[in-house]
């Protein structure tokens, strides 16, 4: 699917707005399969508005090319570390699933976190999303850990990929 990736304009109404419903979107299907829900399906446009200020911290979203007005359909948003890149909320709206836009985002993400002198990404899911751990393992990200979910019956899977620098 044709789309174009571009990073969120803090202090941008708009696409803050875009972050918060796409984000509310995606996570809020996604706890129809969890036993513990994501407190990304209730997060308020301010904490989304308050993250994408920080100066550690952005956004992006994918827009259609294809559509006869530009759409976005998926977000995600980072924090830099001190020796990684860390992605989350990474969510493309429901009815764009499966097209190809969550591993175009991740391709983007690489090269954020190459641009900010990152050579590694951290990233997390829970055990009771299979999709998602084999989307990221598709992908080169690598399990690193996991450990019990803070509010209940889940299992925090987290994953890393080390980034090659090209010449």
């Amino acid at each position: 699917m044709d789309v174009e990736i571009c990073r969120v304009v803090p202090g941008k109404r708009l696409e803050e707005e875009l972050v918060h419903r796409l984000t509310r979107a995606a996570f809020t299907q996604l706890d129809k399969n969890l036993t513990v829900p994501t407190s990304a399906a209730s997060e308020t446009l301010e904490a989304v508005r308050e993250e994408l200020a920080r100066p550690d911290s952005g956004g992006i979203l994918a827009w259609l090319k294809t559509e006869p007005e530009r759409q976005a359909v998926a977000t995600a948003r980072f924090r830099a570390e001190k020796n990684y890149l860390y992605v989350g909320r990474v969510a493309v709206d429901p009815p764009y699933q499966g097209r190809g836009i969550g591993q175009q985002m991740m391709q983007y993400l690489e090269q954020v976190a190459l641009s900010l002198g990152k050579l590694e990404i951290h990233l997390a899911t829970r055990a009771s999303l299979p999709g998602n751990i084999s989307f990221y393992q598709r992908l080169g990200y690598i399990i690193t850990s996991s450990e019990p979910h803070s509010r209940g019956d889940d299992v925090v899977v987290n994953f890393s990929k080390h980034l090659a620098v090209s010449t």
